[in-house]
């Protein structure tokens, strides 16, 4: 069920972005935010 929701957020994103390089940006972006807060959990801040 969230994957489904998940899917239907990033399409519309993908749609709100009419150039998809940006939209690349933006996902490559989010992925390094989530794994520096991952690594900042694991290693303890």
């Amino acid at each position: 069920m969230k994957l489904r929701a998940d899917a239907r957020a990033s399409s519309f994103i993908l749609r709100k972005f009419k150039r998809p390089a940006l939209a690349v940006v933006l996902a490559f972006v989010v992925l390094v935010v989530l794994l520096w807060l991952a690594a900042r959990w694991v290693f303890g801040g």
